[in-house]
């Protein structure tokens, strides 16, 4: 009977192990009924059982590796042998043992003839038993999916070993005869055996495979659609999705730092093959498949984006619209299961494998807008309603040759799918949300610089999402019109009514965050000089959190800090945007090293961070980018680098690239930064 437990994959190396019970005897001696097939006829994950093979040489090989006291002059073999040699074969002959463990034969006797004639009388009784009978009564074989049962293997055994109950004689005074009749099993059983063998060949022929990968987003779906009123149901529910996404997050990450470790390895080389080409469009860079997980690599392959910074930050943008489309929470509308994972100077968005098909595109286009389609009012409906809570405006909009108009409320570039499973999916969601007014000098703003959601729900008129883009859109003008109103209504509103309420509300800032940093103190048991740096970090973050909450993007800081005057706020965000700059900056340097080597980029690291300490790279080149990033960040006097390095918090400076960048130093070492003022200007500090 189908039993699962019955195939073993000890490892990605072994064969499948296909048990035959044939008796009582194989449940109590299970290690006495197997037979390892990877092993006894050479098949390995590559090859098949080549049904035309030998037989004859395969059965010649069989005693090899036996032992004397196991295969002696054995009545199975039918030679003549001593009453020591005639006991001994009586014990063995029920099984012929090989060290290795690659073949063990079951019982091969030929069926008394007493049993033979009974046999009629018992087939009600085996039609009884028949439920629990030891007997598998099926092959089963691996595919790329999993498990599967294949033909009845009833048929296939040798019928001298089905069940056999058949009495043995060990009379030493009869033994001639005992060799004459065994030589006669011995024939017989090797051509039933022939007979199986034959029969297996023609089912065990595809390639080994392991078992399927986790199935991310079956998981995920389940766990989304399994709200609850219940506070303790809806309480588990959200144990077992944060589980499930720290389980995908890890796997993630281990995948993705393999993938960058190979980038510059010879194809052949390689662990983890590029699917570039087969899926996907021409944005962005390669793209890789493995254990259930999609990864493309942020990087500006084709200059759509202005440089890989803005293809990463085109990424995060995708990640920023799942997450709110999702918090709309609309019935009906799926989304993948993602994350970001940024790894030497490398940035990857993964996502969960979905179930879809080459023609399940119901919704947006797939080729930059050659066709756009509608085809699934049910899903129409269903983003409509999703776009009218963001406040996303719909338009209509012409195919590239303009034969068709379709009316769209996402991005034209956005996806909509019905996939195998029937639910409707959403992906390459980058450009929901609509962009600001493009900057001068600044190429593919449009794509980079978007609305934050919480600025797009505030707005007085809904905004549509292809405003400023290439794509054909009816009403360009208007919307475009929008844009600028929303982008101005940020500027020259918003930001100024946050810069007057930071003014007032900082001193108490500064008091919360010192309680929250001495409640985290209590518990790690920092230093002194440690609280100091908790402190600053804790009043840094909470700034940019009400930064974001009030819908301002992060490259108006500059606009931001000239309309305060407090010194200590401006120090705030001077030094959050120097660290913005920097990490920029190491991430280029970190991909040129393009080796697999940790110690490249080790050393790298101390170089880097020792030119920010001491100076070095307080130059009119950082002024530049600062300058064109952040708009009005820096007065006359701080257009020169060394005063602009005696304007920041340098002890903050140096917690926040680590967090940035991923990079940890020794505690002893981050000790010093914070308690001596001379560290921090010494020329070599990590010398």
């Amino acid at each position: 009977k189908y039993d699962q437990k019955s195939l073993e994959m000890n490892d990605e190396n072994t064969s499948p192990m296909i048990y035959l019970r044939l008796d009582e005897e194989a449940e109590t001696s299970p290690s006495k009924t197997h037979l390892n097939l990877g092993e006894s006829y050479q098949m390995d994950e590559e090859s098949t059982i080549d049904a035309e093979d030998d037989f004859q040489q395969i059965s010649n090989r069989i005693p090899t590796g036996y032992t004397q006291d196991e295969v002696d002059s054995s009545d199975q073999f039918g030679s003549s042998q001593s009453n020591s040699g005639n006991n001994q074969s009586q014990e063995s002959k029920r099984t012929l043992k090989r060290h290795d463990s690659s073949v063990y034969f079951m019982d091969c006797d030929e069926r008394d003839e007493e049993e033979e004639e009974n046999e009629s009388e018992n087939e009600e009784e085996e039609e009884e038993v028949e439920e629990e009978s030891p007997i598998i009564s099926r092959v089963l074989v691996l595919d790329e999916l999993g498990y599967i049962p294949s033909q009845d293997a009833s048929e296939m055994l040798p019928p001298s070993s089905q069940e056999s109950k058949g009495k043995r004689n060990g009379n030493n005074n009869n033994a001639k005869s005992n060799n004459d009749n065994n030589n006669k099993k011995l024939k017989r059983g090797m051509s039933d055996w022939k007979g199986m063998y034959q029969s297996l060949s023609k089912t065990i022929t595809q390639k080994v495979e392991k078992p399927p990968w986790r199935n991310w987003n079956e998981e995920f779906q389940s766990h989304i659609a399994a709200r609850s009123q219940n506070e303790l149901k809806e309480l588990d529910r959200t144990r077992s999705l944060r589980q499930l996404s720290d389980d995908f997050a890890r796997e993630a990450s281990e995948i993705a730092k393999k993938i960058v470790s190979e980038f510059f390895l010879p194809l052949e080389q390689k662990t983890i093959y590029p699917i570039t080409g087969k899926v996907g469009g021409v944005a962005g860079g390669e793209k890789f498949f493995h254990n259930g997980i999609f990864f493309k690599v942020a990087v500006d392959e084709h200059g759509i984006y202005g440089g890989d910074e803005g293809t990463m930050k085109s990424a995060g943008h995708e990640l920023r619209a799942v997450m709110t489309l999702l918090n709309s929470r609309v019935e009906g509308l799926h989304f993948p299961l993602i994350t970001i994972v940024d790894y030497l100077g490398w940035r990857l968005l993964a996502a969960s494998l979905l179930p879809l098909a080459s023609d399940s595109l119901v919704y947006g286009s797939c080729d930059g807008g050659k066709t756009i389609r509608d085809s699934s009012p049910l899903m129409s409906s269903k983003i409509q309603l999703a776009a009218k809570l963001l406040n996303l405006g719909g338009e209509f909009v012409s195919n590239s040759s303009g034969t068709t108009r379709t009316f769209l409320c996402l991005p034209s570039d956005a996806e909509g799918h019905i996939g195998k499973d029937k639910r409707f999916y959403l992906l390459d969601l980058a450009r929901t949300f609509p962009p600001l007014t493009p900057r001068v000098g600044v190429k593919a703003d449009f794509l980079t610089s978007l609305i934050r959601p919480e600025l797009l729900k505030s707005n007085p008129v809904p905004l549509c999402s292809d405003s400023f883009s290439g794509f054909k859109l009816e009403n360009k003008v208007r919307h475009n019109q929008e844009i600028r109103e929303a982008t101005d209504r940020l500027k020259n509103e918003i930001i100024p009514n946050f810069a007057k309420q930071l003014s007032e509300e900082f001193p108490s800032w500064k008091t919360a965050a010192k309680a929250s940093a001495s409640i985290v103190l209590q518990f790690v048991f920092l230093d002194r000089s440690s609280r100091k740096k908790t402190t600053k970090s804790e009043i840094l973050e909470r700034l940019i959190i009400e930064i974001h909450r009030r819908g301002i993007n992060v490259h108006f800081l500059g606009l931001l800090r000239n309309l305060i005057s407090n010194s200590e706020i401006r120090a705030y965000i001077l030094t959050e945007i120097v660290v913005r700059v920097f990490k920029n900056r190491a991430r280029q340097f970190m991909r040129l090293i393009q080796k697999a080597d940790l110690s490249s980029y080790e050393n790298l690291s101390v170089w880097f961070f020792t030119g920010v300490l001491n100076g070095t790279f307080w130059n009119s080149e950082l002024v530049q980018a600062i300058k064109t990033k952040f708009e009005g960040a820096l007065s006359e006097k701080e257009t020169e680098g060394t005063h602009l390095k005696s304007t920041i918090q340098m002890d903050l400076l140096f917690d926040r690239l680590q967090k940035v960048l991923g990079i940890k130093f020794h505690p002893h070492f981050v000790a010093l930064v914070h308690s001596s003022e001379t560290f921090l200007a010494s020329k070599e500090p990590f010398s």
